[in-house]
C-alpha cells in the first residue's frame, strides 16, 4: 500500500491521483490484490483504475494483467499506459510533453472496463488481480475497482432508424462510420424519429465530419454495449448538437494528450428556444459536454480521464451567438466524474458579455481526483442550488470552489447561491505552490451566498476559507481533522475583504497549534450570528425545520416576540435579519428587556414570494452596550406575517 504523505512540493505522485489519496503496489510475479464481493448482487462487469509504466522514450506501453474468481484464473486484462504519463515543470504547469526528460510525470491512471468471463461473481465470492508469468509490466498499480451488474441491453426503440440501415459497420476498427451515421442524423431529423445506435463499437474519425445533430435524440442499448469511439488524433468535437437528446451509449476517444484532445464529445447548446439532454452516457478521455443554453437536463453520466472539464455548463459565446449565451434552468444531478483534467463537474458563467447564469441547479453528483482543478467548481450564477454532491481526493486545486471565474474575478460574480449539505473529503492541495482549502466560499463580487450543513473530512490543509464577499453566511457546518485552520480568511495568503455571518459551525480534532477559526484581516468583517429558533421564550411562534439548514420561527402573527437572554451589546448601530414571508411582510421591533422595553430599532420584512424564499435584511439601530435580553416583537396586518431564520449585530 502507497499512501499520501503530506506533499512539500506542487508536482504529482501516483497517490496524489489515485481515489482515497492511496494504491496498491503490485511488482513481482504472484504478488496480488484481492477484494470479496460484499455486495447484495451477483457481479457481471468490472471497471479497474489502474497504472502501468510509460516507455523509457514516452509514449506508453501494453501489457496484460490477470484476473482471478475465487481463486482461479478467468481472464487476462489488457492495459496500456498510451494515455497516461505526461510530463510538467513549473513553467509548463500542466504540461503534456509525452517525453519523460520534459519534467515531472503526472497523470497516472486510466480506467478498464471489461465483462468478466465465465459465471458472476457471487456475494461472497472473491476477485483477484495477480501478477503471473504472462504478465511483462515492471509494476501494476491498482488504484480502485467498480462493480457492477449492467442490466441486458436495451431494446431499439419504436419510431427509430438504425446506423446500421445506413452503413455503418460495427467492431471495424478500420472503418470510419462519421458518414453513415450523419446520414442516419439527417433522415431522422427529416422523419421526426430517433436514431439508434445498436450494440457493438463504431468507430469514427472526428477530423472527417463533426456529427451535427439539430433536435434529434440519439440512443444507445446502454452505455456498456454501444459505443462510439474516435480514433482521430487531431482535436475536434465528436457531436455538435442544437437541441436534442443523448441517451444510454458510451463515446470514447484515443487522444494520447491535452494537445491532441478535443473541446468535448458533445458541443451541445439550445436552438430554437428548445433544450437538450444527456442521460447515461458513458464518456472517457474527452470532456461529456461543452454546453450552454436554456432547459438542461445532465443526468446519470459517468465521465473518466477527460483532457479538460469532465462537464462544463457556461454562458459563453457559441458559434451562432458571438456575444454569449443566456443559460438558465439548467440541472445537473447524478453525475460520476474521476480523474478529469481541470475541474470535475463545473458551473461557468464566464462571459460578461452574456447575462448571468440563472436557475442552475447541480445536486447529488459525484467528483473524484480530478488532475488540474477543482472537483466541482461554481463559478458565478445568480440564485444557483449546489446541494448534497461528494467531492474527494483534491491534486492541484480545490473539493469545491464558488465564487468567480478566472484570475482576479473575471467572470459574472456569485450571487444568492444555497451550498448545502455536500461533502468534502480530502480536499485541498499544495497546487502551484499554495496551500489550498478543501472549500474555497467567494471570491471576486460574490455576495449574499450561504454555505450551510456542509461537511469538510481531512482536508490537506485549511477546511473553509472564505474569499471576497458580501452579506454571505456560512452556518451548521461540519469541520473534522483539517491539515491546518478549520475555518480561515486568507487565499493563497492574500487576504481578501469581504462581510459575513457565522452560525453554529463545527471544528473537531485538530492538529497541535491549529485553531478552529481564524481572521487575520481587519478588513473582512466577521459577525456571529443567533438562530431565531434558540430563543429564551417565545410568545405564538413555532420552530420549524428551515430549507437553508437549522430552524426557522414561523407561524409569526402581529404581536408573537421572541426573546434572546444574555445578549452582549458592543455598542454597534446595525441589525441583520434572515425573512421569508408568502404573507403581508411586517416589521421586526427590536426592544430591550421586554416586550415593551426600548426600542432600538425597526426592520422591515418585505413580501419574498415564499416562506422558504430567504432574504437578508438590515436596518440601523441605536447603539447600545452591556448585556440585555433582546426581544424581538413582530408587528404587521392580518394573518402569518414572515418567518425569521436568524438575525445578528454586524
Amino acid at each position: 500500500m502507497v499512501t499520501l504523505v503530506t506533499p512539500t512540493t506542487e508536482f504529482s505522485s501516483p497517490e496524489l491521483e489515485a481515489s482515497g489519496h492511496a494504491y496498491v503496489r503490485l511488482a513481482g510475479q504472484g504478488q496480488y490484490v484481492q477484494w470479496t464481493n460484499t455486495s447484495c448482487f451477483a457481479i457481471t462487469a468490472v471497471n479497474i483504475r489502474a497504472c502501468i509504466p510509460d516507455s523509457p522514450g514516452g509514449g506508453g506501453i501494453n501489457a496484460t494483467l490477470d484476473l482471478y474468481v475465487n481463486g482461479a484464473m478467468r481472464q487476462a486484462v489488457n492495459l496500456t499506459s498510451s494515455q497516461t504519463w505526461v510530463y510538467e515543470t513549473s513553467s509548463s504547469y500542466n504540461g503534456m510533453s509525452q517525453t519523460p526528460s520534459a519534467g515531472n510525470p503526472h497523470v497516472f491512471w486510466d480506467e478498464y472496463p471489461l465483462w468478466i468471463t465465465g459465471a458472476p461473481v457471487a456475494p461472497g465470492g472473491t476477485i483477484m488481480l495477480k501478477v503471473d508469468a504472462a504478465n511483462t509490466a515492471a509494476f501494476y498499480y491498482i488504484d480502485c475497482m467498480d462493480v457492477e451488474a449492467p442490466p441486458p441491453p436495451l431494446a431499439q426503440p419504436a419510431n427509430s432508424l438504425s446506423i446500421d440501415n445506413y452503413g455503418a459497420v460495427a467492431n471495424s476498427p478500420t472503418a470510419d462510420n462519421s458518414h453513415a451515421i450523419t446520414l442516419c442524423i439527417n433522415a431522422a431529423h427529416s422523419a421526426g424519429e430517433t436514431v439508434w445506435i445498436p450494440s457493438g463499437t463504431y468507430y469514427v474519425n472526428a477530423t472527417s465530419g463533426i456529427l451535427n445533430d439539430n433536435g434529434v435524440t440519439v440512443q444507445g442499448a446502454g452505455p456498456w454495449y454501444s459505443t462510439i469511439l474516435d480514433y482521430a488524433l487531431t482535436g475536434t468535437h465528436v457531436f455538435h448538437c442544437v437541441g436534442g437528446a443523448f441517451k444510454n451509449f458510451r463515446i470514447n476517444c484515443t487522444n494520447p494528450n491535452q494537445t491532441s484532445a478535443g473541446g468535448s464529445e458533445i458541443y451541445a447548446i439550445s436552438g430554437n428556444g428548445d433544450g437538450w439532454t444527456l442521460d447515461n452516457l458513458w464518456v472517457s478521455h474527452a470532456m461529456l459536454t461543452w454546453g450552454a443554453g436554456t432547459n438542461i437536463l445532465i443526468q446519470n453520466c459517468r465521465i473518466n480521464n477527460s483532457w479538460g472539464d469532465g462537464l462544463n455548463i457556461n454562458n459563453d459565446p457559441s458559434y451562432n451567438n458571438p456575444t454569449g449565451t443566456n443559460s438558465n434552468h439548467i440541472t445537473v444531478t447524478n453525475n460520476f466524474s474521476r480523474g478529469n483534467g481541470d475541474d470535475a463537474i463545473t458551473l461557468n458563467s464566464s462571459n460578461n458579455n452574456a447575462p448571468d447564469m440563472t436557475f442552475c441547479t447541480y445536486t447529488h453528483n459525484t467528483g473524484v481526483a480530478s488532475w488540474w482543478a477543482s472537483e466541482m467548481g461554481i463559478y458565478g450564477g445568480v440564485g444557483d442550488v449546489i446541494e448534497y454532491n461528494l467531492l474527494q481526493d483534491s491534486v492541484k486545486r480545490n473539493g469545491m470552489n464558488c465564487g468567480t471565474f478566472g484570475p482576479g474575478g473575471s467572470g459574472s460574480n456569485m450571487i444568492g447561491a444555497l451550498v448545502m449539505g455536500n461533502k468534502v473529503v480530502r480536499g485541498g492541495s499544495y497546487g502551484y505552490a499554495f496551500r489550498m482549502p478543501a472549500f474555497m466560499f467567494g471570491g471576486g463580487g460574490a455576495q449574499n451566498n450561504v454555505l450551510s450543513t456542509n461537511t469538510v473530512n481531512n482536508a490537506m490543509f485549511d477546511a473553509i476559507d472564505f474569499g471576497p464577499q458580501a452579506g454571505s453566511v456560512a452556518q451548521y457546518n461540519t469541520v473534522d481533522s483539517p491539515g491546518l485552520t478549520g475555518i480561515g480568511i486568507y487565499i493563497n495568503g492574500t487576504p481578501p475583504t469581504g462581510t459575513a455571518t457565522i452560525i453554529n459551525n463545527t471544528v473537531t480534532n485538530l492538529h497541535p497549534g491549529q485553531v478552529a477559526f481564524l481572521n487575520n484581516d481587519a478588513n473582512y468583517k466577521i459577525t456571529p450570528g443567533t438562530p431565531a429558533a434558540s430563543y429564551s421564550g417565545q410568545n405564538s411562534v413555532v420552530a420549524e425545520s428551515c430549507a437553508e439548514g437549522g430552524q426557522d420561527v414561523g407561524s409569526i402573527v402581529n404581536g408573537s416576540y421572541t426573546y434572546y437572554a444574555g445578549v452582549a451589546m458592543a455598542g454597534g448601530t446595525a441589525f441583520n435579519a434572515r425573512v421569508a414571508s408568502a404573507g403581508v411582510g411586517g416589521n421586526i421591533e427590536i426592544r430591550l428587556d421586554s416586550p415593551t422595553g426600548t426600542l432600538i430599532g425597526t426592520c422591515a420584512v418585505p413580501v419574498t414570494g415564499g416562506w422558504q424564499a430567504w432574504t437578508t435584511q438590515s436596518c440601523s439601530i441605536t447603539a447600545t452596550t452591556g448585556t440585555h435580553a433582546i426581544y424581538l416583537v413582530y408587528t404587521g396586518g392580518a394573518g402569518n406575517l414572515f418567518n425569521v431564520e436568524w438575525f445578528s449585530f454586524p
